[in-house]
């Protein structure tokens, strides 16, 4: 017992001895750290120095980098592989070091001879670092020399040789298992300092040298000569940590800067042809005819049309009469024949996506649709991605250097928007477009009938179920009117009459919302919805109202952003963006103008003289910049207007035209600001409606007149640039798609994705699976469902995986949008007959 109580005691003081030590140590170089935490040369504590560097400075050498780490510049050569001394039974290259040091490098003014103590060591400590980091079995019976050459010392030699032989190997192209990054810390005024200099390192006080393989995580080398507290040791360990990891982002930039100075020859141009005739050939490929398997398409066929006749004559001779020639004697539908039936028609699809087929009543295949579509968003997923890490590089870029590289991100631009024109042309050119345009007329038509029967029901209001909602929400036009078509598309879902209330309407509160549009009924009045109940009983109640979209939890499958499961096909196959075509038609239910405003819309679109091409931007700058929204100068959005008439221009190369823009805004400055910036533009828009739209005169009759001519116009516009965070900027892009064919690409939103307020969760599919390399990105497997927050326009977007739930950010042309349907009323007393025969 008293042995082991001497032995606590021993232990006890060992532990006392080392602290007070340590203290004493600590405590030196009191001067090093100011009150304010900024050390002698003007940094903080967790601070590099200064870090520059330069590639292939010795031309006769494999590899070469000349480095300025603070006050420390020294040159790194690789010299190799090549054939070494003879050994036979070497199956891993040698790697040689040589050191040595200028005689005007330190303060002393000596040359530091070959063969000195501390000169062998720093050799041997690099040959190690170097033997472990380098692939060195790829090159078995060889050897590479490592020449080091010290021209002014800082301090540690040591921790800049090995950064700056690592990117001499890469600069050579003798393959890594990983950077590798060398750094040291002190100990000073209980404070640890990262990257020491000459003046830190010779103060008497706990010093430690980490030498690190960052991506790996794999510690090569770990020195610390000094008696630490273990509580300390690691804390000065994690600090090493940190600062290896910032050098190893410097040390990746300065590679990546040599690269694009390697891209900006001719060499550039050669790879970018490569890949721009590699896209050319998977396009061609994808869409080629080939004459053979067309040939057994249409052999398939003909044997089709053959069994499907012989099986009817067989069923027509055992049918008894009356029934049908698909029935058997029970009734059932003939499954059999059920199955040719359903294989001809595939099989004929088939053969008119793949022969090109110019007839319009044929149309499209709904594959040919959706990859047509892809096509073109993937590129300009990709022209996002290139151009943003492209200017990221242009910061970075050396002044001498950075003329060319902007010339080389323009060349890119350009071309993308040469490709992207391509791309559009195609529904010119396919043999499709009037298909479409039937198809679009005649599911508008089918729409436009289904809710005049909803609105208007054969049976008395009274008799049938029915609705009720409130405009009056407190909010803006378009924040209201889209309150108004949430209603209007819960009321078609479950195929009730809305009855809307607007009594004391902000925009009009004499006349309310029935004296700006037509009423949407003739025969379901506000009498009929006396004694409405709550939305919870809308299964059962013959009367229910319909509160705000955000007030209703759960929310039904039905709901915002859903298309009906029995339209959905169609619809996809149509357009780009399903849900925006429905709602665009119940727009253009809701919002049917009474003959005065028809009127007065029709005035001012001749006295404007308003014209095509042109394009729409809503300018937005008061209420919800800086709460909803952030502050884009005009210059963003002529940016993207100059991409679109720059594109159109190589759409229509024979075409003469003015670049006009349409400005919606609420600030009338924009209009001198635009004009003076951008003199070779025609800007239309009205400074007295932008003046109305100012917070302290938003509301009122008068206002609103401004904001409909604003949605009209944009809304006539051959494009839009705005910011989806504004209800304005939706309600016009939504009106649109009642007017052009598949318009989903016609908007170029500057903050967001198109959004409906208080929706259902907008889900994308993982088409290829993803692994994390980038900072906040995170892995997915292919098939994961991935909930979207937004697109950053850069590439990535942001979202959470609902397989893994992991968040955080995802390249965004790894996934695909998933169209959201619902089982929705089906009108089947609506009887119209489609314009188009084949849908």
């Amino acid at each position: 017992m008293t042995s082991s109580m001497e032995t606590s005691s021993q232990a006890t003081i060992k532990r006392n001895d080392l602290t007070t030590t340590s203290t004493t140590d600590y405590i030196s170089g009191f001067d090093l750290i100011s009150i304010e935490g900024y050390r002698q040369d003007g940094r903080k504590a967790d601070e590099l120095r200064h870090f520059r560097v330069s590639f292939n400075v010795v031309p006769d050498a494999d590899g070469s980098c000349y480095m300025e780490h603070g006050n420390c510049k020294l040159l790194a050569t690789i010299y190799g592989p090549y054939e070494g001394e003879s050994r036979s039974n070497q199956e891993q290259a040698v790697i040689t070091c040589d050191f040595s040091m200028t005689s005007y490098c330190v303060s002393e003014r000596r040359l530091r001879t070959f063969g000195d103590m501390k000169s062998q060591k720093l050799q041997m400590a690099i040959q190690r670092v170097f033997q472990q980091a380098v692939h060195t079995d790829t090159y078995p019976k060889s050897q590479i020399d490592i020449h080091l050459k010290i021209l002014q010392s800082d301090g540690n030699d040591y921790c800049p040789c090995v950064n700056a032989t690592t990117l001499a190997f890469i600069n050579a192209g003798i393959p890594m298992k990983d950077f590798v990054c060398s750094s040291t810390v002190g100990y000073v005024q209980n404070k640890c300092i990262i990257d020491l200099n000459q003046q830190e390192e010779q103060q008497k006080s706990p010093q430690l040298i980490l030498t690190l393989m960052p991506q790996r995580d794999d510690i090569v080398a770990l020195t610390c000569e000094s008696r630490v507290h273990y509580d300390i040791y690691n804390e000065m360990l994690d600090a090493a940590t940190r600062a290896n990891l910032q050098l190893f982002q410097l040390m990746k930039e300065a590679v990546l800067t040599q690269y694009v100075m390697f891209l900006l020859g001719n060499k550039f141009y050669i790879i970018f042809i490569t890949l721009w005739i590699f896209g050319l050939y998977i396009v061609f490929t994808t869409f080629r005819t080939t004459p053979t398997n067309d040939r057994v398409l249409e052999d398939r066929i003909e044997y089709l049309q053959g069994e499907v006749e012989t099986l009817r004559q067989k069923l027509s001779q055992l049918q008894p009469g009356g029934k049908t020639l698909d029935q058997d004697s029970n009734g059932n539908n003939n499954a059999e024949c059920q199955a040719l039936r359903n294989e001809l028609k595939t099989v004929k699809r088939k053969l008119a996506s793949k022969t090109g087929s110019t007839t319009p009543q044929q149309g499209p295949s709904l594959e040919y649709e959706q990859l047509r579509r892809k096509i073109q968003t993937q590129t300009r997923e990709l022209s996002y991605f290139a151009l943003d890490q492209m200017n990221k590089i242009a910061e970075k870029v050396p002044d001498p250097f950075r003329a060319n590289w902007q010339k080389v991100i323009d060349r890119f631009a350009d071309q993308y928007r040469v490709l992207l024109a391509a791309i559009r042309n195609l529904t010119d050119v396919d043999g499709y477009q009037s298909w479409r345009e039937q198809e679009h007329e005649s599911l508008s038509n089918l729409m436009q009938a289904r809710l005049n029967a909803l609105q208007n029901p054969s049976k008395p209001c009274s008799d049938v179920k029915r609705l009720s909602c409130n405009i009056n929400k407190g909010c803006g036009y378009g924040c209201e009117i889209h309150h108004a078509m949430h209603c209007f598309h819960v009321a078609y879902a479950l195929g009730r009459p809305l009855i809307l209330f607007s009594d004391g309407w902000r925009y009009n509160p004499r006349g309310g919302f029935d004296e700006i549009f037509h009423p949407l009924s003739k025969n379901c009045t506000h009498a009929d919805v006396v004694g409405a109940e709550a939305w919870a009983r809308y299964k059962s109640a013959d009367v229910v109202e319909i509160p705000l979209i955000d007030n209703i939890h759960p929310k039904e499958n039905f709901m915002p952003m859903t298309v009906p499961a029995d339209l959905a096909q169609r619809l996809i196959r149509l357009h780009g963006n399903p849900f925006v075509w429905f709602t665009g038609q119940l727009m253009k239910y809701l919002l049917r103008p009474q003959p005065w405003l028809t009127e007065m819309l029709a005035k001012k679109l001749e006295s404007t003289k308003f014209e095509t091409p042109i394009v729409g931007i809503h300018v937005r700058r008061t209420d919800k910049v800086g709460s909803e929204a952030a502050f884009h100068d005009i210059s963003e959005y002529m940016k993207f207007v100059e991409d679109y008439y720059t594109t159109y221009q190589y759409q229509n190369p024979e075409l003469t035209f003015k670049k006009r823009v349409y400005i919606a805004t609420d600030e009338p400055k924009v209009f001198s600001e635009a004009r003076s910036k951008y003199p070779a533009y025609v800007f239309y828009g009205d400074t007295a409606v932008a003046q109305s739209a100012q917070l302290n005169s938003r509301y009122g009759t008068e206002s609103l007149k401004g904001v409909l001519l604003d949605i009209h116009f944009l809304s006539l516009s051959d494009y839009l640039v705005c910011t989806f965070s504004s209800q304005i900027c939706r309600v016009a892009y939504e009106v649109m798609q009642q007017r052009v064919i598949d318009g989903a690409w016609r908007v170029q939103p500057l903050d967001d994705v198109y959004y409906f307020g208080g929706q259902n969760a907008h889900n994308q599919r993982a088409v290829i699976s993803n692994t994390a390399d980038w900072p906040n990105e995170f892995s997915f497997q292919r098939g994961d469902i991935i909930g979207t927050e937004g697109n950053h326009w850069d590439g990535f977007s942001k979202g959470t995986d609902k397989t893994s739930g992991q968040s955080g950010l995802y390249p965004s042309y790894k996934v695909e949008e998933i169209v959201a349907t619902a089982e929705m009323y089906t009108y089947p007393e609506v009887k119209v007959k489609p314009d188009n025969p084949n849908v």
